[in-house]
């Protein structure tokens, strides 16, 4: 079976990801703010499904969240990130920062032996 650590896993993607992986794979599903998720879980009776809330951007929740998950080497679909485009235009460094800094933040604490990150462009017009 599978092991798999799945960050931004409140998302779009994510949620619907761990719909359909299968119900052997040992999932530890990493979420910032959306509870839903845990509504999600409990809905479908997913077992083999771990919340776990986690700011990236935070290097002592994220060094707690590595305790939790041990050293052994992990499998991870990097699914974390801002999607909002009007937020990114907006506030471009603190997008920057966030996105940036919680996937650098996330690896440097992390045994990882495969990672498959998601990244979502967005193409924005800028007027003069």
């Amino acid at each position: 079976h599978m092991n798999l650590l799945i960050t931004g896993a409140s998302g779009f993607v994510g949620s619907n990801f761990i719909l359909a992986a299968p119900r052997n794979w040992q999932i530890t599903a990493v979420y910032h703010k959306d509870s839903k998720l845990k509504r999600l879980v409990k809905e479908h009776k997913l077992k083999n499904v771990k919340l776990v809330k986690c700011d990236l951007t935070s290097e002592t929740q994220v060094e707690k969240l590595a305790q939790k998950v041990g050293k052994n080497p992990i499998n991870v679909l990097y699914l974390a990130g801002n999607s909002d485009p009007q937020f990114s235009a907006a506030n471009p460094l603190e997008d920057l920062r966030q996105t940036t800094f919680g996937l650098a933040n996330f690896l440097a604490h992390f045994n990882i032996e495969k990672i498959i990150y998601f990244s979502f462009k967005y193409y924005l017009t800028y007027m003069r």
